[in-house]
């Protein structure tokens, strides 16, 4: 009942903003050898976020962004097959494919305060989770641009979806429960944190590189390839 729930809830959240609106996910394809596989059979259009370097150097461990219909085949899979196990977070969206691709490719690189480079893995729903509610009211203007929902699991019995209001504040939904029940929940709203960060290294902990042209996504990063470490609340 957990996953159909989940399955229902993104549909109503892809619903509610329009026949425009579709849902994509982005997957993190080195968690299963088959994720890439079945995106590019089931989905409609499916690609790697990566290109050049980046993507010969990942290659099928990067993250693909992929969309299919409502109902479809795809999500099903995905829900049935990976919830719980970290393999991506969804996106409602009345972007196209190629634009929103554009958008999520600029923050494929962060810099953290100390000015070391490194990829930012927005897709693994625990790094997600941690990042999105310290955000900046700025960062999260940015990372949202033409996004309606993040949503993404926490844990094995819940899955969340997040909005972004004007005043920057987040607006929470989610779906808790387990194979045998399963509720629907209006969270509320996270405020900003309530600190100055003026002059501060602690929050946030690392900056978007790709609007002043400080890193190509597309350059391996070395050691620090991955940012599992920023995902501390």
């Amino acid at each position: 009942m957990m996953k159909q729930a989940v399955l229902d809830f993104l549909e109503a959240e892809r619903a509610a903003l329009g026949d425009d609106a579709r849902l994509y996910v982005v997957a993190d394809c080195s968690r299963d050898r088959t994720i890439r596989t079945l995106l590019q059979a089931l989905g409609e259009e499916s690609v790697s976020l990566y290109q050049g370097e980046a993507l010969a150097e990942y290659g099928d461990e990067s993250p693909w962004l992929a969309t299919a219909g409502p109902h479809a085949e795809l999500w099903t899979w995905l829900v049935e097959e990976g919830l719980g196990r970290r393999w991506g977070v969804f996106i409602v969206s009345t972007l196209p494919f190629p634009e929103l691709r554009s958008h999520l490719r600029k923050f494929a690189k962060v810099r953290t305060t100390d000015g070391a480079s490194l990829f930012f893995r927005f897709f693994d729903p625990q790094v997600l989770a941690g990042q999105v509610r310290v955000f900046s009211k700025e960062q999260r203007e940015r990372f949202y641009a033409g996004i309606a929902t993040l949503g993404f699991e926490i844990g094995d019995d819940v899955f969340m979806a997040a909005s972004l209001l004007p005043d920057g504040r987040l607006q929470w939904r989610s779906v808790r429960g387990s194979d045998d029940q399963a509720t629907i929940r209006k969270e509320g709203y996270a405020t900003l944190p309530d600190v100055n960060l003026a002059g501060s290294a602690a929050r946030p902990v690392f900056v978007f590189t790709r609007a002043d042209g400080a890193a190509d996504p597309d350059q391996p990063a070395a050691a620090d390839r991955v940012s599992d470490r920023l995902s501390g609340g």
